[in-house]
């Protein structure tokens, strides 16, 4: 699907965009992702045998692997309730809290400044 999305984009670059929105230079961009990721991919065996390797006395603690879970952390950032609301209430809600923190900690500007 990225590839796809690169190829659609308009060939004029316009100024604020990114490297990677210019079609020439983000299908190159796409050429050495994949490549990278066929060079992971062949190097599979051996990765694996490595972690293998190193893991291989590693006894892991059943409550710790609970931190990785995503219901731990969306318990963790939005508390039991608000895991439980749908993406976009706590989407609003981290606005909302982002706006908040931005206005305390962001110097106000003089109109003069402008």
């Amino acid at each position: 699907m990225p590839l796809l999305t690169l190829m659609e984009r308009p060939a004029v670059t316009f100024e604020g965009m990114d490297l990677w929105e210019n079609n020439d230079q983000g299908c190159e961009i796409m050429m050495r992702h994949l490549e990278e990721a066929r060079t992971v991919a062949e190097n599979a065996d051996a990765y694996s045998a490595n972690a293998e390797r190193i893991l291989r006395d590693f006894k892991p603690n059943e409550d710790m692997l609970e931190i990785f879970k995503t219901d731990f952390q969306l318990r963790l950032l939005w508390g039991s309730k608000g895991a439980m609301v749908n993406r976009a209430e706590r989407y609003d809600k981290f606005n909302l809290i982002l706006m908040a923190l931005s206005r305390k900690l962001e110097p106000l500007v003089k109109h003069t400044e402008l």
